[in-house]
C-alpha cells in the first residue's frame, strides 16, 4: 500500500465511523505470521513511516487511532531492530505500537518498559 492509498483508506474508514486502523510492517503479499515468519520481508522503515504520516495527515477525527504493528520479532530480527522501528514509527506519529511475537520471552515486560521510557523521552 502506497502512502496515497493509506490516506484514502483513512478517509474511507473515518467516513464509516471506524475508530482506528492497524498497519503491519511486512511486505505484500502478507501471510500468516506463524507460518514461515522468518521468510517474510519487512517493509522499508522510511516507506512505512510515510504511510503512518499519510494516515495521520489525512485523519479528520482526532480520536481516530493509527496503530503500527511491528513484525521484527516474527521475522527473526532482534530487540535492536524492534527498538529502531518502534522509535521511527512513534516519531512518524503512530498512536500505538503493537509488537507482535510468537515466542514467550522472559525479558518482554522489561523490554516493553524500556521501550516506553525511550519513547516517552521523545
Amino acid at each position: 500500500m502506497l502512502a496515497p492509498a493509506s490516506a484514502q483508506l483513512i478517509t474511507k474508514l473515518e467516513s464509516r465511523g471506524i475508530a482506528g486502523v492497524c498497519l503491519e510492517d511486512k511486505l505484500f503479499p502478507k501471510t500468516n505470521s506463524f507460518i514461515d515468519g522468518e521468510l517474510q520481508p519487512l517493509a522499508d522503515i522510511h516507506e512505512f513511516c510515510g504511510k503512518i504520516m499519510a494516515c495521520k495527515d489525512t485523519q479528520k477525527d482526532q480520536d481516530f487511532n493509527v496503530v503500527a504493528r511491528l513484525e521484527a520479532f516474527i521475522t527473526g530480527h532482534g530487540l535492536d531492530e524492534a527498538y529502531k522501528r518502534a522509535d521511527a514509527y512513534h516519531k512518524a506519529g503512530a498512536d500505538a505500537i503493537l509488537c507482535h511475537s510468537k515466542k514467550a520471552v522472559s525479558h518482554a515486560p522489561s523490554a516493553l518498559r524500556l521501550t516506553h521510557q525511550r519513547l516517552a523521552r521523545g
